[in-house]
């Protein structure tokens, strides 16, 4: 502590000139009472002064004492273990001294916000299955009729390695070998079910580096509802028409066919051929996919597309089928495409099984702010309008392969609707925090569109309130903690107005109705480990940049000493030395 406080005393002039002047005025004082008193008196009288000197000096000076940091250790291998003590200790820490891989997002979730400083490790080349870090991407829910991908991404990559999706009773449903660090597979759900299959990464010696389950969640499909709008009948529209009505899609379709006769299609019937003053007239719904032709959107007066505009920023997918554009410039203008002549002698090839002709007009987007097109695809373009999109599809004669390529068609459309990112639009939306939910550590549902509700979990009576968040301004939360590994099922439940003032109080007999339904799936703590340590390293870095900074050249923490013992000693001294005087008259 003494040396912790003379190391504090770093003065400033102004502090160094005053305690000049107190030290001088101390000694003229004593040299003063040394001339007039006995020696006795004298030297009291000299302590007293340099009692009050020392006091005046210290609260000139003002000292402080260095802090002594408390940093909570957290060693990521300990984290299944010790959680609940770092909890505890949290309270009484002032920083974090990060060793290993970290923690993941719902684990800092319980720990307050301090400083961090993560301790790094180097990476072996050689790395063990203890080093291993993996990646995985797959969808959790998936419609009946989509291509399920897995992909892993590996950090180090040390010759030819496999990737391999087995079902419950350990066939291989799918396989694929490379040596670059990502690999993918694909494989085709037979029927609506839920399933947890297995996921199995080899070395190139055949040895297993990771193994766990993959949760599937295989739905019906839902009814999209399609508007279609084309200036002249065509094969394509009509093979197009098929495959939608053939995924069970609401079709709004109208062609054409002159200036006062347009034909009217659903999913179910064609209609005869009625005469009609607005052969443009929107459908009343809302259509969560829009397709037309080129010249049917030429053709629109301005007023009518910008209503199509307007649905596709409300987060409609809007296709535009390039075949017949002529209007180079209108484009330009509203879309801000640009086009450009093409040859349309050479066919373009999507797969080994279709070949499609490639349009007058083509999209040059390479330099285009606005406007992308994905890697293999310079016939089609895309960008975000809004909350929505819009597709140039640049290739034609695809009605060519409805019988000689029916899969390749179906597959290759499907891929089409993926990148428009076409959707049903529902009312409300439950997304589950953090990505792989585990058990023993918090897990949280978010929901939009669900006001004055509460969540109920299977085997649970008592409904979980969803309440505001900070971090989510357009969603309400509720947060829990699995108890075990499996699907866990829930329901979200309208609440009473009672409820609402008291959301924890659950009301026998109560009147509620279910909005909504949903699954999702709990891991074990032993289940992929090295997918673990991936997410605790991003997790950990995305908190450090939300965490409170010390810079390194800071200047040391310290704690200023009270100056009222110093201006009391002060006070004492002189009150006795006048005491002193007043006897000795």
């Amino acid at each position: 502590m003494m040396h912790s406080l003379i190391s504090s005393m770093a003065l400033e002039t102004w502090q160094v000139a005053l305690c000049l002047g107190v030290m001088l005025v101390v000694l003229f004082s004593t040299l003063m009472y040394w001339r007039r008193a006995k020696r006795s008196d004298a030297l009291m009288h000299t302590a007293i002064i340099a009692c009050a000197g020392i006091c005046f000096c210290m609260m000139i000076i003002a000292p402080s004492l260095t802090l002594q940091s408390n940093p909570l250790r957290i060693d990521s291998a300990k984290s299944r273990h010790s959680m609940a003590q770092w909890v505890q200790q949290s309270q009484h820490a002032d920083s974090y001294q990060i060793h290993g891989d970290g923690l993941r997002w719902a684990q800092w979730q319980d720990l307050p916000r301090l400083p961090m400083q993560i301790t790094t490790t180097a990476v072996d080349p050689n790395s063990t299955k203890l080093d291993e870090v993996l990646d995985l991407d797959f969808p959790t829910q998936l419609t009946q009729g989509r291509v399920f991908q897995l992909s892993v991404q590996r950090q180090h990559v040390d010759g030819e390695w496999r990737l391999q999706l087995l079902a419950e009773n350990q066939q291989v449903l799918a396989e694929t070998r490379g040596r670059e660090k990502r690999l993918s597979l694909q494989w085709l759900p037979p029927a609506v079910e839920r399933l947890v299959l297995q996921a199995k990464i080899l070395d190139q010696h055949g040895r297993v580096i990771e193994q766990g389950p993959i949760p599937l969640e295989v739905i019906a499909p839902q009814s999209l509802l399609v508007q279609a709008r084309f200036a002249a009948p065509s094969f394509d529209a009509k093979v197009l028409n098929a495959l939608l009505s053939q995924s069970q899609a609401k079709l709004d379709w109208q062609t054409k066919l002159g200036k006062t006769v347009t034909r009217f299609e659903t999913a179910a019937d064609v209609s005869t051929p009625t005469p009609t003053s607005s052969p443009t007239q929107a459908s009343t719904a809302k259509p969560d996919l829009l397709i037309q032709d080129a010249a049917y959107f030429e053709q629109q007066n301005v007023r009518v597309r910008a209503q199509v505009l307007q649905q596709v920023a409300a987060g409609a997918s809007l296709v535009i089928l390039g075949a017949n554009a002529s209007d180079i410039g209108l484009w330009r203008r509203e879309l801000d495409l640009r086009l450009q002549a093409s040859d349309t002698s050479k066919e373009i090839i999507i797969d080994p099984l279709m070949s499609l002709s490639p349009t007058a007009w083509m999209p040059q987007v390479k330099s285009d702010a606005n406007w992308y097109q994905a890697k293999g695809q310079s016939w089609m373009a895309q960008r975000a309008w809004g909350q929505g999109q819009i597709v140039w599809l640049g290739v034609a004669d695809w009605h060519r392969y409805q019988i000689s390529a029916t899969n390749s068609l179906q597959v290759w459309w499907q891929t089409i609707l993926d990148q428009a990112q076409v959707k049903k639009s529902l009312d409300w939306e439950v997304r589950s925090e953090p990505r792989m939910q585990i058990v023993g550590q918090r897990m949280r549902l978010c929901a939009q569109g669900l006001e004055q509700a509460e969540l109920v979990l299977a085997g649970h009576e008592q409904g979980l309130p969803l309440l505001p968040v900070r971090d989510h301004a357009d969603a309400q939360c509720t947060a829990f903690w699995p108890e075990k590994p499996a699907w866990l099922d829930w329901q979200a439940r309208a609440r009473t107005k009672s409820e609402v003032k008291s959301a924890a109080k659950l009301v026998q007999g109560k009147d509620t109705s279910t909005l909504a339904a949903g699954v999702v799936y709990v891991y074990q703590p032993e289940d992929w480990p090295a997918w673990q340590r991936a997410q605790a390293r991003a997790d950990t870095a995305a908190m450090l940049a939300l965490a409170p900074v010390v810079a390194d050249n800071t200047k040391v923490l310290r704690r200023s000493l009270p100056t009222w013992p110093w201006a009391l000693g002060l006070l004492a001294a002189m009150l006795l030395l006048w005491w002193r005087e007043q006897r000795d008259k």
